[in-house]
């Protein structure tokens, strides 16, 4: 159980507890998280929280390179946000965030605490990779950017550095005719997901020039799985449902899912089907609405 909390005035301060602190210390923002954690024994040996609220991190921003969202922004301030919900093309953040329950949680959970936890089964994982964001973390040593696909390493394992911490989640404005999806199944409503899946999909005079199949992980892996082979056999090909049919069938043959309390892996592969075929069915329904 924690000892100390500490209320950090600026990004050095963090840094510097965290240098000081090691892997004792853990930044807090609303706290769910932590409390996911220690619910499940995972929090052992941790004696410092670092308390990020006063660094100005609650934001939705929007410029030329796309979103900019701070690490403090709780999941109720992001699905208002008209920055997220201006485009088709974000509506994997919107699906994702929106299936977050119960409200009470959406009302102080953060992006920070759910990309930087490292937990597998969390639902803005895959949909964060779907949308190609970028993290950006601020350390001792200065700042630094990197593809969300790269800060996943493992179960409770990012590429966090000693002294690092994540000031901002960053989304690339995608190009005009891109829609993007998110599904999952429960056991309950406030259970991890038995499978989640997110998708996008850009396209060009209705054909598929872009796509991405995103697994979450846990079922499939420590971190958010691609489906490559998937998406690789519908690029170029006209977006219909014969051709959607194809990749879900492709996506939940080609990915070795996982045996668990909540499911068996062939429950999984039939689950998988239905999903993807349903994201991308809503990518390619926004990506047509999608001006851009």
């Amino acid at each position: 159980m924690p000892e100390d909390y500490i209320k950090a005035s600026t990004s050095n301060e963090v840094t510097a507890l965290l240098r000081r602190h090691g892997e004792k210390a853990r930044v807090i923002g609303g706290g769910t998280m932590l409390y996911e954690l220690e619910s499940r024994g995972l929090l052992s040996g941790v004696t410092t929280l670092i308390d990020i609220s006063k660094l100005g991190l609650d934001y939705v921003k929007e410029d030329s390179s796309g979103l900019r969202i701070g690490a403090s922004t709780t999941f109720t301030d992001a699905l208002r946000s008209k920055q997220i919900n201006s485009r088709p093309a974000f509506g994997a953040l919107v699906d994702a965030l929106s299936a977050i329950r119960p409200v009470q949680v959406r009302n102080m959970a953060t992006l920070g605490g759910a990309i930087s936890s490292g937990l597998p089964g969390l639902d803005l994982p895959p949909a964060s990779v779907a949308v190609r964001a970028k993290i950006a973390l601020a350390g001792s040593r200065g700042r630094r950017t990197l593809d969300v696909e790269d800060f996943f390493l493992g179960f409770l394992e990012t590429a966090l550095k000693r002294g690092e911490f994540l000031m901002e989640v960053r989304v690339p404005r995608p190009p005009a005719h891109t829609g993007s999806a998110f599904q999952k199944l429960e056991t309950n409503s406030v259970d991890w997901a038995i499978l989640s899946v997110a998708t996008s999909v850009t396209l060009k005079n209705d054909k598929v020039s872009n796509v991405r199949i995103v697994f979450g992980g846990g079922v499939v892996g420590a971190v958010p799985m691609r489906a490559t082979e998937a998406e690789e056999a519908v690029v170029d090909a006209a977006a219909t449902e014969d051709v959607i049919g194809r990749a879900a069938e492709e996506a939940s043959r080609s990915t070795e899912f996982a045996d668990d309390e909540r499911a068996s892996a062939d429950y999984r592969r039939q689950v998988a089907r239905v999903l993807v075929r349903e994201s991308l069915a809503n990518s390619v329904e926004r990506a047509r609405r999608d001006k851009g």
